[in-house]
C-alpha cells in the first residue's frame, strides 16, 4: 500500500537526521520503504509495503502529539516505487522549489483530509511520486 501524510512539526536539523536514522530501522524490520521531506514546518512521508504495517505506523504518528496529521492518501498499487529506501530524508537542496516535491506538498496542503474517494487527487499523487522516484538522487 502507498500512503502519504502530512504534518506539522518543528524539528531541528540535528533531530530530522535523528528522526531518519530511527525511522530507517524501524521501517527495514517492518519491511516498508519511502521518503521523508520537511519543508516549511511541514513533514510530507510516503510509506509502501505491507498494509497492516503502514497503518501501525500512520496510528504511531497520528497518536504522537507532535504531529498535526493533515492529510492521508491511500494510493494503492502493489509496485515499490523506492524500493531500496526504508526511509530516505529527502534533502531540500537537492530537490529545489518547484519541483515534484513541492508539488506534492502543495496537493496535500490543498485537500487536507481524507482523499479516500477522490480518484484524480490519488493519481495525480501517484504520479508525482513517480516522477520524484525518476529523479532521485542516491
Amino acid at each position: 500500500m502507498l500512503y502519504l501524510s502530512r504534518a506539522l512539526v518543528p524539528f531541528s536539523d540535528v533531530s530530522l537526521q535523528e528522526l531518519g536514522v530511527h525511522s530507517s530501522a524501524a521501517n527495514a524490520l517492518l519491511g516498508l520503504t519511502g521518503y521523508l521531506s520537511y519543508r516549511d514546518g511541514r513533514f510530507t512521508q510516503y510509506l509502501e509495503g505491507e498494509r497492516s504495517a503502514v497503518r501501525s505506523v500512520f496510528g504511531r504518528i497520528e497518536a504522537d502529539d507532535r504531529h498535526q496529521l493533515m492529510t492521508v492518501a491511500e494510493l494503492g498499487g502493489t509496485d515499490r516505487v523506492f524500493p531500496g529506501w526504508s526511509m530516505q530524508v529527502l534533502d531540500p537542496l537537492w530537490y529545489p522549489t518547484g519541483g515534484p516535491v513541492d508539488a506534492i506538498d502543495e496537493l496535500l496542503l490543498l485537500t487536507a483530509g481524507s482523499l479516500d474517494s477522490d480518484e484524480i487527487t490519488k493519481n495525480t499523487l501517484g504520479g508525482l511520486v513517480a516522477k520524484l522516484a525518476g529523479s532521485v538522487r542516491y
